[in-house]
């Protein structure tokens, strides 16, 4: 309203003369006042109706949003208790397994001793009988070479013996011949 009273102002200095346009002025302005008043209040109720609908508008998209955040939160508790379930069983079988593995470690490093114990009970048992056959060999090369040496002999001895059966032969023919004269002689 300021500036409608300045302009006011300068019609009152610029024209003194002119009564009959003042009084028409002076009614125009009040309607005109009154004109843009009403159109003030008809857009300030336009403005109004328009921010209630909105109001409105996002009152509604609230309730859907909080409606869908609580649907998502839920959905969300629901996965995530689905998850830790998971895990725990998991978990379990994880523990489980390491039982079973460590079980399965304990037969399988039982199985080693005993099967190197009896390994080793065996390669004793077979050293006992490489040493006691070697042992054998020994003595058995050991006679193998005294028959060798016999043998190696056996060839002189016999001739010995040939030269011992030859000399008892002619002893004998000698011894009887010997006999034979003695007998005559006495007889």
């Amino acid at each position: 309203m300021p500036k409608k009273e300045k302009k006011a102002k300068k019609s009152k200095k610029g024209k003194k003369g002119k009564k009959s346009q003042k009084s028409s002025s002076a009614t125009a302005v009040p309607t005109a006042a009154v004109k843009i008043w009403e159109s003030k209040i008809e857009v300030l109720e336009k403005s109004r109706h328009e921010y209630r609908e909105n109001a409105k508008k996002l009152v509604c998209q609230n309730e859907l949003l909080q409606t869908q955040m609580q649907h998502a939160e839920k959905d969300t508790v629901d996965v995530l208790s689905f998850l830790k379930r998971q895990d725990e069983q998991k978990q379990g079988d994880i523990r489980r397994l390491e039982h079973a593995l460590n079980a399965t470690k304990q037969d399988f490093n039982q199985e080693i001793e005993s099967q190197m114990e009896k390994h080793k009970r065996e390669l004793d048992e077979v050293q006992s009988q490489l040493k006691s056959r070697s042992h054998e060999l020994e003595m058995v090369h050991h006679q193998l070479k005294s028959v060798m040496d016999f043998q190696k002999h056996k060839e002189a001895m016999m001739r010995q013996i040939d030269l011992l059966k030859d000399a008892l032969l002619h002893a004998k023919k000698e011894h009887k011949v010997t006999l034979y004269k003695l007998e005559r002689r006495f007889f």
